[in-house]
């Protein structure tokens, strides 16, 4: 029975994280309110179970003016 593993992404993961996210989204960038985002190049986690990403969360953090 495989294991699966959620840890952070790192350099390396740049490829499987493409092809998750061209496989499941049909592209590589992502557009959200006007604003193009590539989220290979952005931190996140994956959920592996050995080489494959079975799940995949990339953020992008602004600067937002304190209260």
């Amino acid at each position: 029975m495989s294991r699966t593993i959620l840890r952070p992404l790192i350099s390396t993961d740049i490829n499987l994280v493409l092809q998750k996210l061209i496989e499941s989204w049909g592209s590589e960038m992502v557009v959200t309110h006007g604003t193009i985002f590539h989220p290979a190049e952005l931190p996140g986690f994956g959920i592996f179970i050995r080489e494959e990403i079975i799940g995949l969360l990339t953020y992008h953090i602004e600067n937002i003016p304190a209260k």
